[in-house]
């Protein structure tokens, strides 16, 4: 191919239609939809909003996608989480499906989001169990006058 637009049309179904998958799937990797990708781009936004939320609610316990859905909806990480079961639909299932698959391309990405990371401890009773960490360890307070 020399590289003229027309080569295009000169070339068999077969290449042409090869070429336009493979196109396809660039375009889809550099948008973050590629299934296999480890975070989608919406996800960017939502991931380190998520993380502090869950940090400041829970702290370092180890918990379960379900415990997740258990705070109050009162608290920032349980009304992001209520954002989520809108979007699809008040479909609960499918949220704490789509969490648990947030959270494993999160783990996957194997960096920080906005100073926190999730990592998988693998599964007790059946579920995935899963730990948000600062990269920074949390200072203590410190008393009031000493120094």
């Amino acid at each position: 191919m020399s590289g003229h637009p027309l080569d295009l049309l000169r070339m068999p179904a077969r290449e042409r239609e090869a070429l336009a998958a493979s196109l396809e799937a660039v375009a889809r990797l550099l948008r973050g939809d590629l299934p296999g990708s480890a975070v989608k781009a919406d996800d960017e936004l939502l991931a380190p909003e998520l993380l502090r939320a869950w940090w400041l609610e829970l702290g370092s316990e180890a918990v379960g996608v379900a415990k997740l859905f258990e705070v109050s909806p009162q608290t920032k990480l349980g009304a992001l989480l209520a954002d989520l079961v809108d979007e699809l639909g008040g479909d609960v299932h499918q949220a704490k499906t789509r969490l648990g698959q947030k959270l494993r391309g999160f783990e996957r990405a194997r960096r920080d989001f906005g100073g926190y990371r999730v990592r998988s401890l693998g599964p007790y009773c059946g579920s995935q169990t899963w730990v948000c960490e600062p990269i920074e360890p949390p200072q203590p307070p410190t008393a009031a006058g000493a120094g």
